[in-house]
């Protein structure tokens, strides 16, 4: 539908980023996998998700715009203060490799780096039935396996994930979408320590302090520095990492005149 209305004779179509943001979860909290627990393994996970393919590949099976990889958790890419602080990680398996050498792991046979005796394996969880998540997610598996990590489907109907199995962090990683302001406000519940809505189990003292502060402070160039701050911690932790922002879909009669797509 989406393409024919927007070919048909005096239609106009526009289309933006939109302030639903596609991101993955780590359960990084206590009693998570041993793996998951250090920041080392969460980078080369994140080297080894082909996000720039995921986009592209979501907007084939849903014949929309691909706005490219979303590489910010504090802000909109549209937003003036937006700071790609995920772009180092772009798809590497090789960087990969040197990781997981370096920290004494060994490649498999069947193709999956092993450390310890611990196989880099990760239950992947989204909700069933959603075409956007179910395309991520295959295209992110798909590349990872080429990375040696493994990435083993484990989803949920979406009452079930995000009534029992995110408040129970009853998971490896989780995909699923942030609704936020993006202008870096208000982040303390999905970041800060014991933080309603962070089901990660994430705990950074310097981004719970730095959050509490940019929500206190009048200044903006003061609060834009406080949370560009959160944002370089939160890359290099790697507890969540930003996927793609959905796109709108604006049509309007050429005829008029000031219409303006604007999330």
């Amino acid at each position: 539908v989406q393409p024919a209305l927007a070919a048909t004779p005096g239609i106009e179509f526009q289309s933006s980023p939109a302030t639903f943001s596609e991101h993955l979860d780590f359960n990084v909290g206590p009693g998570t996998k041993p793996l998951l627990g250090e920041q080392w393994f969460r980078q080369a996970v994140a080297y080894a998700l082909d996000r720039d393919g995921a986009t592209a590949a979501v907007a084939q099976a849903t014949d929309s715009p691909d706005h490219g990889v979303l590489q910010s958790l504090t802000h909109f890419s549209q937003h003036p203060d937006y700071k790609e602080d995920f772009d180092r990680y772009s798809y590497d398996p090789e960087r990969v490799s040197r990781i997981m050498r370096r920290h004494d792991c060994t490649l498999g046979g069947d193709g999956i780096w092993s450390c310890n005796g611990t196989r880099a394996s990760i239950r992947f969880a989204t909700t069933t039935n959603n075409l956007v998540r179910g395309t991520i997610q295959s295209h992110l598996q798909a590349g990872a396996q080429t990375a040696g990590i493994e990435l083993v489907t484990d989803n949920s109907s979406p009452p079930i994930l995000f009534g029992q199995r995110l408040p129970a962090r009853d998971f490896d990683a989780v995909l699923f979408t942030f609704i936020t302001g993006g202008d870096g406000f208000g982040l303390d519940p999905l970041f800060a320590c014991d933080g309603p809505s962070n089901f990660m189990g994430y705990c950074s003292e310097p981004v719970t302090r730095l959050l509490q502060e940019a929500n206190e402070e009048s200044s903006e160039g003061k609060r834009r520095s406080l949370v560009h701050r959160v944002g370089a911690i939160l890359a290099e932790d790697v507890a969540s990492i930003p996927i793609l922002q959905r796109p709108t879909f604006l049509y309007s009669r050429a005829r008029l005149r000031g219409i303006e797509d604007n999330p």
